[in-house]
């Protein structure tokens, strides 16, 4: 695996025993890039700020109780709606990311020219609403620990660009394994 320097990185051991690796760096590893801890999940090594965004939703809504889910609409460099899963504190089973940030945007007329950021790959349920309004362009941190809508958008002509954020993956590989009915609630596999 190749870490570009300056990338941020980690290693999280899930398991019951003890953890060992080996690390070849360049350049050479210091003791002042040492970072012990959780690992780093918020804008770090986040190049693009709108993902930063939507990351920044995402953290809220864990902090609230709820699902780490974050989701921001952005239209011509401007974000116009946020939000992030709220399925937990409503008590609403429809209160998604993506629903909660159309919701926040309000109506704004066309949303031709507007491009969607979530945290993960939206549902059926949150894509629908992506065709249905035709947003052109979803970008989402990850796919790889729910497969989603991903198919189905680019089948009705959205671009879906998956950044496969390792922060994004971390976040909801943790949310998951420390809540998995939760989880299987909230993708209906309960």
């Amino acid at each position: 695996m190749y870490i570009p320097p300056g990338e941020v990185q980690f290693i999280e051991n899930i398991g019951d025993g003890e953890l060992i690796f080996l690390a070849i760096v360049d350049p050479a590893w210091r003791a002042d890039d040492e970072i012990l801890g959780q690992p780093p999940v918020s804008t770090a090594g986040v190049q693009d700020p709108f993902m930063a965004e939507a990351i920044r939703e995402a953290e809220l809504g864990l902090s609230e109780g709820g699902i780490p889910i974050g989701s921001v609409l952005v239209r011509n460099g401007e974000i116009v709606g946020r939000g992030h899963n709220r399925r937990v504190q409503e008590d609403d089973p429809m209160r998604h990311a993506e629903i909660d940030c159309l919701r926040s945007a309000g109506r704004i007329g066309s949303y031709k020219d507007c491009t969607l950021y979530s945290t993960l790959m939206p549902c059926h349920l949150c894509a629908g609403a992506v065709v249905q309004f035709q947003i052109p362009e979803v970008i989402v941190g990850e796919s790889e620990t729910f497969e989603g809508a991903d198919v189905f958008m680019r089948s009705h002509g959205v671009r879906v660009i998956d950044l496969n954020h390792l922060g994004c993956i971390t976040m909801m590989k943790r949310f998951i394994r420390e809540n998995p009915e939760l989880w299987s609630e909230d993708i209906g596999t309960l």
